[in-house]
């Protein structure tokens, strides 16, 4: 015969750890539902460009049409969000989203808010009064190289190959810096959510 355990949990918290596991599973149910009925392809091979690069016509003419094909070629783009003014970034932004649907491509946007800084000195000139953006306390927007103020870094690098010279790298746990980021991440993820919302069922 079965014993049952008696316990203190609240039949409240019962229920509500009961119904979370039933969602969950049937969460998972249409999660495989959705797979089972999936036609399009098994995989992607993507080729990464930046943003001011259009590859899209280049891609389907050499690699011919991606309907019904379990390998897709298809293209990617990065956006480094603080480089250029925002407003030109979002339509860039659109014009890939446009042109990939115009050449049924898959698509990867990538959004990077800390490689360059050039377009947001406001969040890093803490030094030099007679540039823009200059105000005193960007210096906690960016990193320093040791515990104080005045170990804040002046400039940044990459090594891709060779040295490329950048604006002072961001401090990641800067409150200014952390709002802008998020604020620019929303407002280009929400032009990626419109787009794909509008498209037809097949093309999602």
């Amino acid at each position: 015969m079965a014993h049952i355990k008696a316990t203190n949990t609240p039949p409240a918290k019962v229920l509500k750890n009961f119904a979370a596991l039933m969602f969950f599973i049937l969460g998972m149910a249409a999660l495989n539902a959705k797979t089972a009925a999936w036609k399009g392809p098994e995989q992607f091979v993507l080729i990464n460009g930046i943003d001011m690069e259009y590859n899209w016509a280049a891609i389907r003419e050499h690699f011919g049409p991606m309907e019904g094909k379990k390998i897709a070629v298809g293209g990617a783009f990065i956006v480094y969000c603080f480089e250029r003014d925002e407003n030109f970034l979002e339509e860039e932004i659109r014009e890939h989203l446009k042109q990939a649907q115009e050449n049924v491509l898959p698509v990867l946007v990538q959004l990077d808010t800390i490689t360059f800084m050039t377009a947001r000195p406001d969040l890093w000139n803490w030094w030099d009064e007679s540039k823009p953006g200059y105000n005193p306390e960007n210096v906690s927007n960016v990193e320093w190289t040791g515990w104080s103020p005045k170990d804040a870094v002046k400039i940044g690098w990459l090594n891709w190959g060779r040295q490329i010279r950048l604006h002072p790298m961001p401090n990641l746990a800067s409150p200014q810096y952390r709002a802008e980021s998020e604020r620019l991440l929303k407002r280009y993820m929400n032009v990626v959510k419109e787009w794909h919302d509008a498209l037809p069922a097949d093309k999602k």
